[in-house]
């Protein structure tokens, strides 16, 4: 199963795209924050793919890619 982790802060997009994938079947957790994303990112590194908003209130998602 693919795992993506997304990063976004609009609640109700971010909950629309999150129901579309898992109904797709990929396994995705959900962030709003780059702090938050880091943190899960901390916790299992074991990412295939990363789709982030640019636009976020701590940090821009380009942040991630570092």
């Amino acid at each position: 199963m693919i795992k993506i982790l997304m990063v976004e802060d609009d609640l109700a997009f971010g909950t629309l795209i999150q129901t579309w994938l898992k109904k797709k079947g990929f396994d995705v957790v959900r962030a709003t924050s780059v702090k938050a994303a880091l943190q899960l990112l901390n916790e299992d590194s074991k990412k295939d793919l990363i789709l982030s908003d640019l636009r976020l209130p701590d940090h821009d998602g380009l942040t991630l890619l570092n």
